[in-house]
């Protein structure tokens, strides 16, 4: 395996073409692993194990096999939106999943592990099927005029997660699209975490929409929080948030 032992945000940068062949190869950081030019692995690909360190793809990545990522943050994209990653994912307790660039494979996202689109905020594409596990949640920063989205072009499966929102440049009340999808099964499985970031804020409300005329998830903000309110029409069906509570939740198809 290929491992870099480097503290805190300690960054290691490989610029030229990197090829693992063995069956299940694994590659591993305690700081920041940056691939500027081509990872491929012929087989099996595990990234993280016991480490909680970053490994940035700004090349391209190529996985015959399975890419694990079992612990850390595997950032598809950082300073390259252009950089690729070929190969089905999983995302595992703990480890996180994150970029502006694109992944062509499915992507599994089990317990415990996360998405962050994005590199405050961005776009993260999935041109294949994704699939969020029973207590796995997503991170994403809403701001204007740009806010976090992942493009799923194929099958999007929510089995019970959870949104976990942050504040970007321009938050403001108004309509945040953060998922594109082929296909939505499992929206009633989707919501938003009440006890993080914006939604814990006192006097937060919103609700989530699926709009289906623009094949989109949407985070719908009535009012901001800390006090603040919005000209809005109260919609039928909604979210309010006070002191980091849920009044009243149900989504809009």
């Amino acid at each position: 395996g290929l491992f870099f032992n480097g503290a805190g945000a300690t960054t290691k940068q490989l610029s030229t073409d990197v090829q693992l062949t063995a069956n299940n190869a694994s590659v591993s950081s305690n700081g920041i692993l940056r691939f500027n030019q081509a990872l491929t692995a012929d087989n099996n690909l595990t990234l993280g194990g016991g480490a909680a360190g970053t490994v940035v793809i700004d090349g391209t990545g190529t996985v015959g096999g399975k890419l694990t990522i079992a612990g850390g943050k595997l950032v598809v994209g950082q300073n390259n939106s252009g950089a690729t990653l070929s190969g089905n994912v999983v995302v595992q307790n703990g480890a996180t999943l994150g970029g502006s660039g694109g992944i062509t494979g499915n992507v599994t996202v089990q317990a415990g592990g996360s998405t962050s689109p994005g590199n405050s905020p961005g776009t993260l594409t999935i041109n294949g099927n994704a699939t969020y596990n029973l207590g796995s949640y997503i991170e994403l920063e809403l701001g204007m005029p740009v806010s976090d989205l992942i493009d799923v072009n194929g099958l999007l499966t929510f089995e019970g997660t959870s949104l976990r929102l942050s504040e970007a440049p321009g938050f403001a009340v108004g309509t945040y699209k953060v998922f594109e999808y082929n296909t939505l099964a499992g929206f009633d499985a989707l919501s938003i975490d009440v006890s993080f970031g914006l939604a814990s804020n006192l006097g937060f409300a919103g609700y989530l929409n699926n709009n289906t005329a623009n094949n989109s998830v949407e985070v719908v903000v009535t009012q901001t929080g800390a006090g603040s309110t919005s000209a809005v029409p109260e919609p039928t069906s909604f979210l309010l948030l006070a002191s980091g509570f849920a009044l009243l939740f149900r989504r809009r198809r």
